[in-house]
């Protein structure tokens, strides 16, 4: 993670507490126990993750880097290991996922990723989620 704004840091809860250059969304689903608690889909977030962390380095999974994250998070995580064994690959688009607060609410948001391919960056925006009653009809 490059940068977050106050926000954004709290949607993972004691991700602020690392140091910067280990702010990692891969590290923090596959590490942090807190992680389980906040993402009530945790298991669906934390595949997902690790699928676009190989798709992120598709071009390059042999940069020194990358090797050093995969060897300390397959060391510190079996499902990791079964996961990065698959050959998971998905570029995160768009979704809506439950979040735990630390008061025990259960809050829905939705997040945007966007792909900055120049810069090989991606930026990550979350977003309130918007309910949508049962009655609701589309138009055509």
């Amino acid at each position: 993670m490059v940068a977050a704004n106050a926000e954004g840091l709290a949607l993972y809860r004691g991700f602020a507490e690392r140091q910067p250059g280990e702010r990692n969304t891969c590290r923090y689903l596959m590490t942090d126990a807190r992680a389980r608690e906040t993402f009530v889909e945790w298991e669906d977030l934390a595949r997902g993750a690790v699928a676009h962390l190989r798709a992120a380095n598709a071009d390059d999974l042999h940069d020194p880097a990358l090797q050093a994250l995969v060897a300390e998070l397959s060391a510190a995580s079996p499902l990791f290991s079964g996961w990065w064994a698959e050959h998971l690959v998905q570029q995160r688009r768009a979704a809506i996922t439950h979040v735990r607060t630390a008061a025990g609410e259960v809050v829905a948001w939705r997040y945007e990723v966007l792909h900055l391919p120049d810069e090989e960056l991606r930026m990550t925006l979350w977003l309130p989620a918007q309910t949508i009653s049962d009655d609701t009809r589309a138009i055509t």
